[in-house]
């Protein structure tokens, strides 16, 4: 029996209503009907709702005490004559619910946080409906009164699998109008959200953000309360849904990923293993040894037998100790040949993978996988490899010994063993995910100190410094946080290690000693016990240690698998071949092309470029020229049509020979941090001094090159930060005529540069482009007028094309925005236009 409908009305206290009564609330129902029945339930999932809702959002004190009236009435219900729903009172507003028998509705618990949200932070609070709605769905799925958070979490799991788009913004409005109600939304989406909020940040930030909450500025609350927009946090939680956990991961993923890396070294590990083997033998003679020394050298009174005895293990240790170097040696060079290949085969996956994951990746992030969490795999191959293994093979050697010695003392101490598994299993699943979430705000923070330092500039002239520093801050602390936790768990396991390793150590002294009183044990099997309990239990405790680091690392590696699992989908047909020099023409055949496919920024778009002519691809921001451009170079595919040269579609060609054909100047030109020299020469392969010296010259950058301190050989700073725009540019140029390219791509080569440089800049392409195929991308038309032949895009689709003469004189989209850049007065117009197009590209609505 759930309820159906919700209502808020005002309490009157004076009507006759059968109640009963707890703490925070009161449930009041009409006798005889099945609504009194159910109030003792709703009494309890009321209360429980109620004290789960303040120790989550610990509310002000003063605001605490204020009561609940919730009226149950059954659904069609009359109420008898001189009855009525109360309409005020002394406790303010109240439930009204219809409950009725069949499929479960809005819960109690629901519907007493979005009553108490506002009561206690505000009524703004209420008007954040996606954090409301959350909040409700994590009481009522911690008091049962809803679907698990495991559920919760796995639904929405599912539907990412499914490849279907999760978005919290499509799922729940983030705000409604002021004095607007939910009205009984059951959202799996914001309480999976709000979940990973709560165990993520903790509470405090939740109650922040309630607080702060303003209609009018929707992430307003979330940078005050996380220092991250709700975009952010929402790709934070769908990519932590998007990883798959499993108590038993962690060993699985170190088999499935580094067996294979380690099989090329089996036999420097058959080396290893034969080391420890001798380690083994000697760990277990020296226990013997103390046997044989109180149970046989001493009995005799032998000083020549003690002699020999000592020298005997003298020799066996200087044995053990230079063995045990070896073994060391020899595991941590496999070890590190492991881990260095694992680097670069991570660095290679990096340079096979698409433009698209370059567009959507953090870079910091991507190098906190290739740097700290490659780290912490190092330490638990380290751990695995070097200890885990042979720490197994001790403690087996040394049950095994026991038992040989005395069973009857044996078997009571092995018993103790399984304590050692109880603690590890119980703790296990909670070390992996903290050691993940550890690793991935790792990576954030990486990601967003380099963000800033590359800001640096817009930072300071925004005088964002406080807001950049508090980001960083909060960053800090949940890392601090986090890590803490595990600390805790950390503590926990290896306290519990204590006492099980204490337990066994009492019970060899209480049944040992009292089987030596009773004559049944030797005193020199007792001394051979005590000291074979160190070999027994320092391992299994080790192996726990490790077994925690393994779980820790765990989550590094997930996030080196992840990146590893990045499809690669730009890449050569098995039966590709090589494309010739480009003799004819470059089309696109229908093509339809979009960087989310649900939304396509070409639609069914064809055009040809004929080889040796000048084309030029204009259109207002946004129409698809760079996209275009992306798609001739194969940085992506459509998803419809195709793009072919002389009749062969390019994804039936090797990559390299048709990108070998193309040289590009892009809008933002990168310039590595070596030699002038190097960063030209980078366009081809093989390039000689001679024929950078004459690209230099092609791009009219040796007069700059000639008043450089080394020449060609000066260093020019990280990013190119000693060069101007324009000498910029000039480098792109000559970088892409060393490759003496068939295909010039100039990609708004000179958006950023001022009038005078970019007219020379411009004089230099004109002069190169010639007995070359060019293609222009630009939105000035100045660089457009030079061409052959002009493309006009609008909404992804060609919409005009012809000389740009001709053009001129249609009167169409390329005159307009010829006259838009020519004629300043005409600025109300071209935004007129401007928005009039951006209407039909359905990105506001038309005016009526």
């Amino acid at each position: 029996m759930e309820s159906s409908t919700t209502s808020l009305v005002r309490r009157d206290p004076s009507t006759a209503w059968r109640s009963v009564s707890g703490e925070r609330i009161a449930i009041h129902a009409l006798e005889g009907t099945a609504a009194a029945v159910r109030a003792e339930a709703e009494l309890r999932e009321g209360e429980r709702a109620i004290a789960l809702l303040e120790d989550l959002l610990e509310p002000p004190e003063d605001r605490r005490d204020l009561r609940l009236d919730v009226y149950l009435i059954d659904p069609g219900t009359e109420l008898p004559p001189g009855v009525a729903i109360p309409t005020a009172g002394e406790n303010g507003e109240a439930i009204v619910r219809t409950v009725e028998s069949g499929p479960p509705g809005s819960s109690l618990a629901r519907e007493v946080v979005r009553l108490l949200i506002p009561r206690w932070f505000g009524p703004n609070a209420a008007t954040s409906l996606l954090v409301v709605e959350g909040i409700a769905g994590v009481v009522a799925a911690r008091i049962g009164a809803g679907p698990s958070l495991d559920e919760v979490n796995d639904r929405v799991r599912t539907e990412l699998t499914s490849g279907r788009a999760v978005s919290l913004f499509d799922a729940v409005p983030t705000t409604l109008p002021d004095g607007a109600l939910p009205g009984g939304v059951v959202d799996v989406e914001a309480t999976s959200f709000v979940d990973f909020l709560e165990r993520t940040y903790g509470a405090g930030p939740l109650r922040t953000l309630l607080t702060e909450s303003d209609p009018a500025r929707s992430d307003h609350a979330a940078l005050v309360a996380y220092n991250r927009p709700l975009g952010s946090l929402e790709e934070a939680w769908l990519a932590g849904l998007r990883r798959e956990r499993g108590n038993r991961a962690a060993y699985r993923l170190f088999l499935r990923h580094l067996t294979p890396l380690l099989r090329p070294y089996w036999k420097r590990e058959v080396e290893v293993f034969a080391y420890m083997l001798f380690e083994l033998i000697y760990g277990v003679v020296l226990a013997l040894a103390s046997k044989y020394l109180f149970d046989t050298i001493i009995p005799r009174g032998s000083t020549r037998d003690l002699v020999g005895f000592i020298l005997v293990l003298f020799t066996l240790f200087v044995l053990d100790a230079l063995v045990g170097l070896r073994r060391t040696y020899v595991n941590n060079w496999i070890n590190n040949r492991v881990i260095l290949e694992l680097d670069a085969r991570m660095f290679e996956h990096l340079q096979r993978l698409p433009h698209g994951f370059y567009a959507r990746a953090k870079i910091g992030d991507v190098m906190s996988r290739l740097s700290n969490d490659l780290q912490v795999i190092e330490q638990a191959l380290s751990q695995v490899a070097g200890v885990g293994i042979f720490m197994a093979m001790r403690a087996i050697a040394a049950a095994v010994t026991l038992l040989a010695l005395s069973p009857r003392l044996g078997v009571p101490i092995l018993v103790v063993v399984p304590l050692f598994a109880v603690v590890y299993v119980s703790l296990r699943s909670r070390l992996q995910r903290e050691g993940y979430e550890l690793q991935k705000i790792l990576g954030e923070t990486t990601s967003a100190a380099q963000e800033n330092l590359l800001a640096h500039a817009v930072v300071k002239a925004f005088g964002m410094e406080p807001r950049a520093i508090a980001s960083y801050r909060t960053r800090l602390d949940n890392l601090f946080r986090i890590s803490q936790r595990l600390v805790l768990l950390s503590g926990l396991f290896e306290t519990s290690m204590g006492l099980a390793t204490t337990l066994g150590q009492l019970l060899v002294f209480g049944i040992g000693g009292y089987m030596v009183i009773q004559g049944s044990l030797s005193i020199g099997t007792l001394v051979a016990f005590i000291g074979l309990l160190p070999s027994l239990f320092s391992p299994v405790a080790m192996l726990a240690n490790v077994g925690r680091t393994v779980e820790q690392a765990a989550g590094a590696l997930d996030r080196v698998t992840e990146l590893m699992d990045e499809p690669v989908t730009i890449a050569d047909k098995p039966s590709a071949g090589t494309l010739a020099p480009l003799a004819r023409e470059i089309r696109l055949e229908g093509v339809t092309f979009g960087y989310e496919p649900a939304r396509p920024i070409l639609h069914d778009l064809t055009m040809t470029i004929p080889a040796g002519a000048h084309v030029a691809i204009v259109g207002p921001s946004g129409c698809g020229k760079s996209s275009v451009i992306n798609l001739i170079l194969r940085f992506f595919d459509p998803q419809q049509g195709c793009v072919v040269v002389d009749g062969q579609d390019v994804r039936d060609v090797t990559i390299a020979s048709l990108r070998g054909q193309i040289g590009i100047v892009f809008q933002d030109t990168f310039v590595f941090d070596t030699s002038v020299r190097e960063n030209i020469a980078i366009g081809r392969d093989g390039a000689t001094d001679d024929e950078v010296v004459a690209a230099a010259r092609a791009a009219e950058l040796d007069d700059y090159v000639a008043g450089l301190p080394a020449g060609y050989d000066t260093v020019l700073g990280e990013r190119g930060v000693r060069m101007s725009g324009g000498q910029r540019q000039r480098l792109a140029i000559a970088r892409a005529l060393i490759r003496n390219p068939r295909i010039l791509v100039l990609d708004e080569a000179t958006s950023a540069l001022d009038a005078t440089t970019e007219a020379e800049v411009m004089t230099t392409i004109e002069r190169l482009a010639r007995d070359r195929t060019t293609i222009s991308v630009t939105h000035r038309l100045s660089m457009a007028a030079k061409a052959d032949h002009v493309v006009v895009l609008d909404c992804g689709r060609v919409v005009e094309e012809g000389s740009p003469t001709a053009l001129l004189a249609q009167n169409g989209l390329y005159r307009r925005l010829y006259d838009e850049q020519t004629h300043p007065d005409r600025e109300d117009a071209s935004a007129a236009a401007a928005e009039g197009r951006r209407a039909r590209r359905g990105e506001l609505p038309t005016r009526a």
